[in-house]
């Protein structure tokens, strides 16, 4: 009821009897009026919460913050970057699609109060720079790690020349769990340098996330008893999960942040497993500290790999109740790369943690499958996996729904729910795929008359693999095909007059599928447009993939925050019909040449020439691309109109700063040199390494920061990593203890 109607409500019967009589000019004004009284009334509501963070408005926050003596922090879900994919892709749950990138603002404003309490301490340190970045660091002391001359009466047994009793105090010399003692440094804390001085506290992030594989099958090798850890058949190496310091002891504490697994630490994690204390059965822990059934033992909260023999979990030793004098250890660290001629010997399985190769022993028998959980690295939230994904999945509107899984579902295999689909008359319909596992399906799809998708659930990320010779699935019909989250082992093939084709969160591995050699089967394009489809619109978000071959027209090819890497090729987006087709891309990386009809493009990283047929029509903005050689004039861009775009921006700034070079040619030389520092710098261009297509810690500022909203450009622009590291900056100049300098470094 509103104000109006209460007042109204209020009047004696006589006044509302004549009200009536006379059509109601009293109730209408006390409705006008009653509307000013509900707004005021909602107004003074809204006021007071405002005057609490946890329900105030978005733009109090910033007063707020004002009042308890801290300032907001960039908050990535007021982002806007989520416009073009809400405006596509209208089927999904939404109602936002941005990644997670950092703390709130407000929740940081909530803490703030209670971390003062700590304002100082190491604790505290460590807390808000987690918080504020979102990102796992480690702090590193430089009053603990630098020696000095000792007074007697204040003696420091752990200060002293270096000192490394073990193979793992050798790995760790240069890390943040560096346990030698230097000299003072008297640089600055800035990157690798100054870590070691009294007043100096030095940041080290971890910029890689551990992706999880919960029981995925093991990629058989070309021997019996040779297996790859990735289903994919990748060479990976594996990383630490990253866990709580308290669930991990003192020498493995290297084991708490995400980052890749070494060898030292994994023997060093295996041998004591001699030592471990017995369970009241007598039997030592099924488990190290490193090495379980990965979120299946409560009190192995810390383990990064295990494996599985037909489903029986592998313990660490042969007989876990046998003396320490005849202790046997059934998983053991080797080196794998090369493959041994021989079979290793004994009941053994082998892991070599630096590929995710394992080997099995002549003393177990050959098993049919595998098993492994173990994790890799990766830069960002591309290509699937165990990040949410929740908004990206399909709004419950499919006129059939099957589900897929090994149990609990309507089919077990992917081919039994394909036949379904194809045997029905839906016209649309999703397979729900609810595990990770490896699925076998036809090598085509007709979607005449009505689209499919094939669908992961979130934080699963399935692998597909077509049954065809190369890996090659065909999509032929009128309709429109949908991959969201999966892996699909091979490539597509899209014929004549397909309307429409999506990838979204999926890995099409660049180069193609694997034989079990680990080589190439056939090195190629991920995605074939062979047949001409006027009206095909080819949209990926988020992908991982090879490079697109366009032998045919087709309408358009949309890219958002997706890697396309050329792979051994020159090409990234390439063929005889990309003249023909359309491009639009926003924070992208393509490793590789790319041509199109018309081009617009934001935010992007183009490592090739860029070339578009029509000029006039189309822009790129924020984007890097490389500067034309005069040496090689047929290597040179051409592209519409161009905003804000690196070198050139970098180029003419430096150029500005300047004003006295007026010779020509020493113009061209300052242009050159500068031409020559601004460009990106990769981690890696390696599909399955962890710094996959992710900038390097010195790539320039005007990459690194060159995107509209400050971010990096590329595919990993959602990272917001520069806003992140701000952020921290931020938050240290506020907590640490005056005379204090602290500085940041990447680690991964």
């Amino acid at each position: 009821m509103t104000a109006g109607d209460r007042l109204y409500a209020e009047l004696p019967a006589v006044i509302r009897g004549r009200d009536a009589e006379a059509g109601g000019p009293l109730r209408a004004l006390l409705g006008i009026i009653g509307e000013q009284a509900d707004a005021l009334a909602a107004d003074i509501a809204r006021g007071y919460e405002d005057l609490f963070i946890e329900t105030c408005a978005d733009w109090v926050v910033p007063y707020l913050a004002q009042l308890v003596g801290t300032v907001p922090l960039y908050d990535a879900s007021r982002s806007q970057d989520d416009a073009t994919a809400l405006a596509e892709f209208q089927d999904l749950r939404g109602p936002r699609l941005l990644a997670p990138a950092g703390a709130s603002a407000r929740a940081d404003v909530g803490r703030t109060i209670a971390v003062r309490r700590r304002k100082g301490t190491v604790s505290a340190l460590v807390d808000v720079a987690r918080y504020a970045s979102g990102l796992p660091v480690q702090l590193v002391e430089g009053l603990a790690r630098t020696g000095w001359t000792q007074h007697l009466r204040h003696s420091r047994p752990d200060l002293g020349t270096a000192r490394l009793p073990t193979r793992l105090d050798s790995a760790l010399v240069g890390t943040p769990f560096d346990r030698t003692t230097r000299w003072v440094d008297v640089r600055g804390p800035d990157g690798p340098v100054g870590w070691y001085h009294h007043a100096h506290e030095m940041l080290a992030v971890y910029r890689q996330r551990a992706v999880a594989h919960q029981r995925v099958a093991a990629r058989p090798g070309d021997q019996p008893w040779r297996y790859r850890l990735d289903p994919l058949g990748l060479d990976r190496q594996l990383f630490t999960r990253g866990s709580h310091p308290d669930a991990v002891p003192v020498r493995l504490q290297a084991a708490t942040v995400p980052a890749p697994l070494k060898p030292e630490l994994f023997d060093a994690d295996l041998l004591a497993h001699r030592a471990a204390p017995r369970l009241p059965d007598g039997n030592r822990p099924p488990h190290t500290v490193l090495y379980g059934a990965v979120d299946e033992q409560a009190d192995a909260p810390a383990a990064s790999v295990g494996l599985w023999l037909d489903g029986s979990f592998v313990t660490p030793a042969a007989d876990e109740a046998a003396p320490d004098a005849t202790y046997q250890a059934q998983i053991v660290g080797c080196r794998l790369v090369p493959w041994p001629a021989d079979r290793p010997s004994g009941r053994v399985v082998v892991l070599d943690v630096r590929s995710g190769r394992a080997a099995v022993g002549d003393g177990i028998e050959l098993p049919s499958e595998l098993t492994a959980s173990f994790f890799h690295g990766a830069a960002g939230l591309i290509g699937g996996g165990d990040y949410d994904r929740s908004g990206w999945l399909l709004a419950p509107a499919a006129d059939q729904v099957i589900s897929v899984a090994e149990t609990g579902a309507d089919r077990t295999t992917l081919s039994q729910a394909l036949a379904d689909w194809a045997a029905g008359t839906a016209q649309h319909t999703v397979i729900r795929v609810l595990d990770s596992r490896s699925y076998p399906m036809p090598g085509s799809l007709d979607v005449t008359g009505r689209t499919l998708a094939v669908e992961a659930a979130d934080l699963e990320r399935p692998v597909l693999r077509p049954t065809t010779p190369d890996g090659d699935l065909a999509v032929t019909g009128d309709g429109g095909l949908t991959l969201s989250g999966v892996a699909l082992d091979g490539r597509i093939t899209v014929r004549a007059d397909v309307a429409e084709l999506r990838l979204l969160h999926c890995t099409l591995p660049p180069g193609g599928p694997r034989d079990a050699a680990g080589g190439l089967v056939a090195d190629g394009p991920s995605i074939v447009m062979a047949g001409p489809s006027p009206r095909l619109r080819l949209r990926i978000a988020f992908c991982l993939l090879g490079w697109i071959r366009l032998d045919a027209t087709a309408d358009e090819v949309l890219l958002l925050d997706s890697v396309v890497s050329g792979g051994t090729d020159t090409d990234a987006v390439a063929g005889a019909g990309a003249s023909s087709t359309g491009l639009r891309a926003e924070r992208s990386t393509c490793l590789g040449d790319v041509a199109a009809r018309s081009i617009e493009a934001d935010e992007c990283l183009f490592t090739g020439r860029v070339l578009a047929a029509r000029t006039q029509q189309g822009c790129v903005r924020y984007c890097y691309l490389p500067p034309n050689d005069p040496a090689h004039p047929a290597r040179d861009s051409r592209t519409p109109r161009r905003f804000a775009c690196q070198p050139e921006r970098a180029v003419a700034q430096l150029l500005a700063a300047h004003p006295e070079v007026t010779d020509p040619v020493a113009k061209a030389a300052l242009a050159a040199a500068e031409q020559a520092r601004v460009r990106p710098v990769f981690v890696s261009r390696r599909y399955g390494d962890p710094g996959f297509a992710q900038l390097d810690w010195f790539c320039p500022a005007e990459i690194a920061a060159g995107a509209a909203d400050g971010a990096e450009m590329g595919a990993y622009h959602h990272v917001k990593l520069t806003q992140r590291l701000d952020n921290v900056r931020r938050r240290l100049r506020e907590y640490l203890p005056a005379g204090i300098t602290a500085g940041t470094t990447a680690i991964t």
